[in-house]
């Protein structure tokens, strides 16, 4: 697994991967700034972000080595971004003159287009919280979670085919919640935070000709 961690506190986070057969952590990363994993690539490679300027998405081996960079992003919507398994493409917010809308950038680094056709109308609020989306492990989906006006009855779920297909559009999934997921192995299911010290898993439709999504179904994973 990969994490951020520090050796001192004066010091900025840095990539660690520990594997599940050994009983210490290795450094993978020493930039001059926070660097924090972000997703596990199918070839293997970690994304990271740093978070202060320059910042942006950056892939690195496992086994160290020098980072490449990917894509910039804006300050402050790591976690509004999101990168394919296999790499090639990185989807995130993008504000043009206080507008906010999806964009993809296909292959990373190249200059983004919108996705269409798109989940919400675009607008100058799109969350009270940090919006938070995340490719399905096939790279088949994407996951949007966002609180399109500050209160919880605005919070919002959107499953995203990808590639964008007009005839497919995003479909609205209720019963949507406010904080950090993950997706299972099944392209069906996510974890969800369900409070402070609760987890949670959330059933969605994987499939691409669905109606409609069926719905989050939570079930506790872990008692608190």
């Amino acid at each position: 697994m990969a994490f951020a961690a520090r050796q001192k506190r004066t010091d900025p986070s840095q990539v660690h991967v520990r594997y599940l057969d050994s009983p210490v952590a290795t450094q993978i990363t020493r930039m001059n700034q926070y660097a924090v994993p972000l997703e596990w690539t199918s070839a293997g490679k970690i994304v990271f972000y740093t978070p202060q300027e320059p910042a942006g998405l950056w892939s690195v081996s496992p086994t160290g080595g020098e980072p490449e960079p990917l894509h910039p992003i804006p300050i402050g919507i790591a976690d509004s971004t999101t990168v394919s398994p296999d790499g090639s493409a990185v989807v995130f917010l993008k504000r043009i003159e206080d507008k906010w809308s999806l964009a993809i950038s296909s292959p990373p680094g190249s200059p983004p287009k919108p996705y269409l056709p798109a989940p919400f109308a675009s607008a100058e609020r799109v969350i009270r919280d940090q919006p938070r989306l995340k490719f399905s492990p096939d790279g088949k989906q994407i996951l949007f979670v966002r609180n399109a006006g500050g209160e919880a009855g605005d919070l919002e779920a959107w499953l995203m085919p990808y590639p964008a297909d007009v005839s497919n559009p995003p479909h609205k999934v209720p019963n949507a919640w406010n904080g950090a997921f993950s997706w299972m192995p099944d392209n069906r299911h996510v974890v969800v935070s369900d409070g402070p010290s609760r987890f949670a898993t959330a059933g969605t439709s994987s499939s691409r000709n669905a109606s409609a999504p069926a719905g989050w179904n939570a079930g506790a994973v872990t008692s608190g």
